[in-house]
């Protein structure tokens, strides 16, 4: 099905009241200066309202809703500066209206993940100093979608959610549950002078693909019980993957394979996995910490050809131990001397040289993105959209709970082979092998 969809209407959506002007200029952190300028793709389905709420009054509502939100959320209404801050100008959210010419189970019964994007405010990789965008689009059904895009230089997935979260709770008129943010991460992780800095990336959207794996509990939870291994201290004690390590193995253990990459010299294998430093740094940030606290810990795996790759008993092994070295200590490590910066910069040298083969992980799992009710219910599906740049796997609940979707972006060569891996054909769901 090609999705055809109709602009009806766009604007700016300004904050409720004007921000102080003490609050007018904020600084990004080490770790906001440097994130990709990507805008962050949520899209939010939900079926015809039995209220039968007129289109136009949902409209209406969600456009009030959001400007009393931006209230408290300001910098969202406003303009980066150069990569050094943002000055919460009061100009606004752009927000869109459209029209979708075909009904929401179009969509869920056979998602088509070469337009999906169409459903979104603008592309992920859209140049622009804006903070943030939505696009409400109606479908013949009486359905709708809620399309929206933050600058990851803004906030980590964890924010956009909690933006979300708090402009329904303001939608549905529960404000005493919307979260007051935090917008202090630059005192934690203090901004640099990235002038000659280069991140080595490139977009690469037209010779990438991105497709939607859906992984039920059943089957995770048999792939956990394959990755069981014996602690290295206490032999007598096992230890069981969670449902996130052990996906993360595996598929990174089928992309290597389908890759094919050859190893004619010293090869370095590289996967990244966010993690979330709030509750690691000493003392602990709460959830109403807006930004991006978070660190990629380098998962490494030199390949050459005097020895075999890892084991997949191995690699999850790996990535556990990766993942949980993060703690109160690795953290005052980052924030001393610019730590965070010069890792991240050694990590862009690595990468324009070509000496890696880099693979990015995220989570968004645990995530209450089933519960982001605007007043008319809670969504009957959560998706993201493709990516522009390949290399990258996303995680999401399923709505069903235990399940995984994982939502990979690779060029198009390489996922015409891993839609054939018979390995992964055979863990994904009965429903979605095809």
């Amino acid at each position: 099905m090609n999705l055809e969809v109709e602009l009806l209407f766009h604007d700016l959506i300004k904050p409720t009241c004007p921000t102080p002007q003490h609050n007018r200029y904020h600084q990004l952190s080490c770790i906001d200066q440097m994130m990709l300028p990507i805008y962050m793709p949520w899209i939010l389905y939900y079926p015809a309202n039995d209220s039968k709420t007129k289109k136009e009054e949902i409209c209406d509502s969600l456009k009030r809703s959001l400007s009393e939100a931006l209230t408290i959320f300001y910098p969202l209404a406003g303009r980066f500066q150069a990569n050094k801050v943002v000055d919460c100008n009061d100009e606004g959210v752009y927000f869109v209206e459209a029209k979708a010419k075909c009904n929401l189970l179009d969509i869920l019964q056979n998602p088509n993940f070469y337009d999906i994007n169409k459903l979104l405010p603008f592309e992920p990789d859209h140049a622009s100093d804006m903070v943030a965008a939505v696009k409400v689009t109606h479908f013949d059904c009486g359905g709708m979608s809620i399309g929206f895009g933050m600058s990851h230089q803004m906030g980590d997935a964890l924010s956009s959610v909690l933006f979300l979260q708090s402009w329904a709770a303001i939608s549905r008129g529960d404000n005493d549950t919307a979260i007051v943010p935090l917008f202090d991460s630059a005192k934690y992780f203090a901004p640099v002078d990235l002038t000659e800095f280069d991140t080595g990336f490139e977009y690469i959207k037209e010779a990438v693909v991105t497709k939607r794996f859906v992984f039920d509990a059943s089957s995770l939870s048999a792939l956990r019980d394959r990755y069981v291994y014996r602690n290295n201290i206490h032999h007598e004690e096992t230890i069981r993957p969670t449902r996130i390590e052990a996906l993360t193995a595996f598929l990174w253990s089928r992309i290597k394979t389908i890759t094919q990459v050859k190893a004619s010299t010293n090869k370095v294998f590289t996967a990244y996995h966010p993690v979330n430093l709030r509750p690691r740094l000493n003392p602990p940030l709460s959830a109403q910490h807006f930004r991006n606290i978070i660190v990629e810990p380098e998962i490494v795996e030199i390949v050459d050809n005097s020895r075999e790759s890892w084991s997949d008993d191995l690699m999850v092994r790996k990535v556990r131990e990766t993942v949980r070295k993060v703690n109160a200590e690795y953290v005052k490590n980052l924030q001393t001397d610019n730590a965070y910066f010069h890792m991240m910069n050694e990590r862009s040298e690595k990468t324009i040289k070509g000496e890696v083969v880099p693979f990015n992980f995220t989570s968004c799992c645990r995530f209450p993105i089933y519960d982001i009710d605007f007043g008319w219910g809670k969504p009957t599906w959560v998706s993201s959209g493709k990516w522009p740049f390949g290399n990258f796997a996303a995680f999401f609940d399923t709505k069903e709970g235990g399940g995984i979707e994982a939502w990979i972006t690779v060029l198009r060569q390489e996922m015409a082979r891993l839609e054939t891996d018979p390995e992964l054909i055979a863990l994904l769901s009965p429903k979605h092998k095809h």
